[in-house]
């Protein structure tokens, strides 16, 4: 279904490249590729959201990936504020996961570096290398 959503969106990319010449002359044509090419891009997001979801279900209840998909999608529409606090939950995960990771490291580093005498003897900044180990 995804691959079929992503070809669909190409399909419609290749037709908007090629009729680009009639769309300069006439904006209603312009507006309405426009529309068909955002409203495919949502039913291609929307596909890729129930289908991740829809393999959890098969994973928890072990059935079918097609009836999974189908009750992933009547969950979503019967409960669309937990979905939506699910999701803003899941990117300060996310981000909290990205982040701290190289901090931690970083931290790690610079006090490991900055307690080591032959190190700071020398001359040495230990803050050059923990910026170096957090990129």
């Amino acid at each position: 279904m995804i691959a079929l959503c992503q070809t669909l969106r190409l399909g419609m990319k290749l037709l908007d490249s090629m009729t680009q010449d009639a769309q300069d002359k006439n904006m209603v044509l312009k507006l309405g590729m426009k529309c068909v090419q955002c409203c495919m891009w949502c039913l291609q997001k929307t596909v890729e959201f129930v289908s991740y979801y829809g393999y959890v279900y098969v994973a928890i209840e072990g059935c079918s990936f097609c009836w999974a998909c189908k009750q992933t999608f009547q969950l979503v529409l019967s409960n669309p504020g937990q979905v939506s606090v699910n999701q803003v939950v899941k990117l300060l995960l996310s981000f909290l996961m990205t982040w701290s990771n190289p901090m931690f490291c970083a931290t790690l580093c610079f006090y490991t570096l900055d307690s080591d005498s032959a190190y700071t003897d020398k001359g040495y900044a230990p803050l050059y290398s923990a910026v170096l180990v957090f990129l």
